[in-house]
């Protein structure tokens, strides 16, 4: 029961951990979209704001991992 619980929470932390990791990246995202929303965009922004976004895919990613390792612990705990 406890490692089930230390389980979830170390997904926990992981998850808040790729939440800050997805901040990191997109700041160079904020700027290029406040020019391009402001009717100044340009091929180097169209590319710093893709960059940005590709950049966040793979923590996108590991945090559904986390979600559903964490769901399907708690599914198996119910299982035994």
């Amino acid at each position: 029961m406890a490692e089930g619980v230390a389980f979830k929470l170390l997904c926990y932390a992981a998850t808040m951990a790729c939440g800050l990791m997805i901040r990191v990246h997109l700041r160079p995202f904020t700027a290029a979209f406040g020019r391009l929303a402001g009717g100044h965009g340009d091929a180097e922004g169209d590319r710093v704001i893709a960059r940005a976004i590709a950049r966040c895919v793979p923590w996108v990613l590991v945090i559904w991992a986390l979600l559903v390792a964490s769901a399907a612990s708690g599914l198996h705990a119910l299982a035994l």
